[in-house]
């Protein structure tokens, strides 16, 4: 039989305690990590909506066709004009997300 410590807990159990906490922290911490990114891009995408929203209106209004680059809360966004497949022209705004990609969104002008 295992002898108990002044504490109560055997050395053995304070082992199996620690690798139990270790475990969960080694499954839970990837998952968080994933959270905070997928959560920033979201965040980013938000703000490009939201950029690409004012521009269009800005374009209906005076009829402004100049690209331009655009920092919102220390995130670059660049602003072009471009034909799509149909040949009509569009407004996009596209960004670096938090995993380093280059993503891109459009808006009908």
């Amino acid at each position: 039989m295992l002898a108990l410590s002044k504490s109560g807990m055997s050395f053995v159990e304070v082992i199996v305690s620690l690798a139990i906490v270790f475990m969960l922290s080694l499954f839970l911490l990837p998952n968080f990590i994933i959270l905070h990114y997928e959560r920033t891009n979201l965040m980013l995408e938000n703000m490009a909506t939201q950029i690409l929203f004012e521009e269009l209106q800005l374009f209906r209004l005076s009829k402004v066709e100049a690209p331009r680059e655009v920092t919102y809360q220390s995130h670059l966004f660049s602003l072009t004009f471009e034909e799509n497949e149909t040949g009509q022209t569009v407004l996009c705004v596209s960004w670096v997300n938090s995993m380093g990609k280059q993503q891109k969104k459009c808006g009908d002008v």
